[in-house]
This record gives structure tokens, C-alpha cells and sequence, in this order.
């Protein structure tokens, strides 16, 4: 380094000299530096933690794919049922109307009223919107799978049918 004249060092300094040069080493040796050790302790135990952390977190993820398959099983299958009870709403409803057309022949049962009529159409519509209700929650179920493991995008990009 170089020291300026100006400051008076050679007043208090024997020996001052403007050109000077200094120079110095530092060694650390850890042998017992018990600190980084416990830090290094410290970052394994975290490391384990987070390893445990996210394998718990993938089978619930995993079982929740299984849960959601289980529910659109057992939606399908509400829905065929919705169906077959809208089919068969849909029968009595045109057996009712058949009947209260041509009139019964048969004079042991009851004549059908148009009041039998408006109540085999309530059912039939009731049964129809328990069939959309049916689809719709299954349509729901389909997604949330889809959204679950992670081919929601795939879906929204494919072509409509």
C-alpha cells in the first residue's frame, strides 16, 4: 500500500515508510467444531422430515384417486339405475294414456281418471330429472378425477365429441 505524507504517521512512527506492504493467512482446522456438526445433524433431520412428509402426502393423494374411482363407480351406477326408473316412468306413463284413450275393457278394475294421468306424468318428469341429476353428478365425479391425476388439461384440449 501506499500512505500518504499529509497525516504526520512519521511523528508516530519510528520506522514509517510510505511504501509498504502487509500481507496475512488465517487457517481454521475443525476438528471438534461440535456447531457445524449439529447444523449438519440438524439438515438430515430436516431432509428425513420433509422425505416423510412428502410420501405421506402422495398416498393420500393416491388414496384419494382410489376414493374418487370407487364414487364414480357407484355414480355410474346410480346413473344406469336413474335411467331404468326413467324408462319405466316413461311406460306406465304411455300405458296411462293408452288406457284412458281406448278405455278399459275390463270391468273389474277401476276406470283411470285424468287425475291418474297428471300423476303418471309428474312421476315420469320426476324420474327424468332424477336421470339428469344422476348425469350431472357423474359428469362431476369424471372431472374431479381427471382434475386428481392431473390430466384435466389433456381433456380440455381434446376435441369435443
Amino acid at each position: 500500500g501506499l500512505f500518504s505524507n499529509f497525516n504526520n504517521y512519521s511523528q508516530y512512527y519510528l520506522h514509517f515508510q510510505q511504501n509498504n506492504f502487509g500481507a496475512g493467512v488465517q487457517i481454521t482446522i475443525p476438528l471438534l467444531d461440535s456447531s457445524r456438526t449439529a447444523k449438519a445433524k440438524g439438515s438430515l433431520a430436516d431432509a428425513a422430515r420433509s422425505a416423510a412428509e412428502a410420501d405421506q402426502l402422495r398416498n393420500e393423494a393416491g388414496e384419494q384417486v382410489l376414493q374418487l374411482e370407487k364414487n364414480l363407480s357407484e355414480l355410474a351406477l346410480q346413473e344406469q339405475v336413474a335411467e331404468l326408473q326413467a324408462e319405466l316412468a316413461q311406460d306406465q306413463l304411455d300405458a296411462v294414456t293408452t288406457q284412458l284413450d281406448s278405455g278399459s275393457g275390463n270391468a273389474d278394475q277401476s276406470q283411470l281418471t285424468p287425475r291418474d294421468e297428471q300423476q303418471a306424468r309428474i312421476e315420469e318428469r320426476t324420474r327424468y330429472v332424477d336421470l339428469l341429476d344422476a348425469k350431472f353428478q357423474l359428469a362431476q365425479a369424471q372431472l374431479g378425477l381427471l382434475r386428481s391425476t392431473g390430466k384435466i388439461e389433456d381433456w380440455a384440449k381434446s376435441p369435443a365429441p
